[in-house]
């Protein structure tokens, strides 16, 4: 009786289709997920009882001991030995009486099938299996492992820090987060033998992760992540790592309306400093704590020394953001005139840089600064009639003129 295989509809055929729908579900799930991270550190073998041993030899054809040879083979019937004499055999000459025999090392002489004489034996190891219960040793990772796995996770971070970036720049704050969160949990399997810049990447990633915790609202979230990029760059003195970290900490505390703690920030900063460039975006933030303090004279000369270093850097964006903090603070100190020439010298700025928006903003303050100078001089001119009122003699010479007539 026959068994129909591969039929339509029969269990086989149904199994085959399963199993190619399934196959098919693998391929679209792995395509879905991209390309995969480096693969994990190399984990540390364990010694085994075979460790040092450097035979490997599958099979025995032939062994000569001394002159005599003894071989074998084996049949239907099983095996049987051929033994030319008997002391070739067991390997024995008979000792004069009263001496013990002495092996001759130079004597022996082994030849196997599968070696090749050409292949230096003592190179060749056998593998290290490793047996429950074992204790583990360690095992010495060649310098080209360890640059390679270097290598490997470094170019995939530096990769997805740019996407971070990316996402970042476009307010996409969750993504961002979840690609930060990966890469630290990428990292925390590595030592940093295995990746020498572990630390400053672990930094950057807290930084964005305390920068999106910032637009968030929750300060106290941020302060953590920035806190931690400014350990790291005082444990490892990775200066980059403390400089952007103070910064950041400043601009939370001033958030949180801490202006004293944020000043003691960037006092720590004011060091690290190497370029006129920052030294004058580094004054504006001062300034801008010493303003929101109502301290408006130290507010303008720090306004001052960042429209400075701001010049020396040739960065127009800088001077503009400068004239600004020294105008706001001319007039609150109601140096109308002072501020005018600093908000006229801002929207001259603006021009250069094409910046629209802040053109608008620097008409608007011309406008009200004229404002408050016409209010001021008004005030001025009543205070003056008060104080000096119009004088006597005037209107007796006009009377006198008129009886006169």
């Amino acid at each position: 009786m026959g068994i129909a295989v591969g039929g339509m509809g029969s269990p086989i055929q149904d199994k085959a289709e399963d199993a190619v729908s399934f196959l098919y579900d693998r391929y679209h799930y792995w395509n879905r997920l991209g390309p995969l991270p480096p693969p994990p550190p190399l984990q540390k073998s364990r010694a085994s009882r075979f460790s040092g041993s450097s035979l490997s030899v599958d099979t025995l054809g032939t062994a000569r001991t001394g002159d005599s040879k003894t071989t074998w083979k084996s049949g239907d019937s099983g095996m049987s030995w051929k033994t030319k004499t008997i002391k070739s055999r067991l390997g024995l000459n008979k000792p004069d009486k009263g001496t013990k025999p002495k092996p001759d090392p130079t004597s022996l002489e082994f030849k196997f099938e599968t070696h090749n004489p050409s292949m230096d034996l003592g190179t060749r190891r056998m593998t290290e299996i490793a047996e429950e219960n074992e204790d583990l040793t360690d095992s010495k990772q060649t310098e080209e492992e360890t640059k390679s796995i270097s290598h490997a996770v470094t170019d995939y971070l530096r990769k997805e820090l740019d996407v971070i970036l990316s996402l970042y720049a476009q307010r996409k704050f969750a993504d961002t987060v979840k690609k930060c969160e990966s890469g630290l949990d990428l990292l925390a399997k590595y030592s940093e033998a295995n990746v020498p810049e572990k630390s400053e990447l672990t930094g950057l990633f807290n930084s964005y992760l305390g920068n999106v915790a910032v637009q968030a609202g929750d300060f106290t979230r941020a302060l953590k992540h920035h806190t931690i990029d400014l350990k790291i760059g005082e444990k490892c003195d990775v200066m980059a790592c403390r400089y952007r970290a103070l910064g950041n900490l400043g601009r939370t505390h001033m958030l949180q309306g801490k202006y004293n703690r944020a000043l003691e920030m960037y006092t720590m900063k004011a060091p690290l400093c190497k370029t006129a460039g920052e030294s004058s975006a580094l004054f504006h933030d001062i300034g801008n704590c010493f303003l929101l303090l109502n301290n408006f004279s130290y507010a303008r000369d720090a306004g001052r020394k960042s429209l400075e270093t701001g010049q020396e850097s040739d960065d127009k964006r800088l001077q503009l953001q400068a004239c600004v903090l020294i105008g706001l603070s001319e007039v609150n100190m109601k140096k109308y005139k002072d501020a005018y020439n600093s908000f006229e010298t801002g929207l001259t700025h603006a021009q250069a840089l094409g910046d629209k928006q802040a053109e608008e903003a620097m008409n608007h303050a011309l406008i009200d600064i004229n404002k408050k100078l016409a209010n001021k001089s008004k005030k001025s001119q009543a205070e003056s009639r008060d104080t000096y009122p119009p004088s006597s003699h005037a209107s007796d010479s006009a009377r006198s003129v008129m009886v006169e007539g």
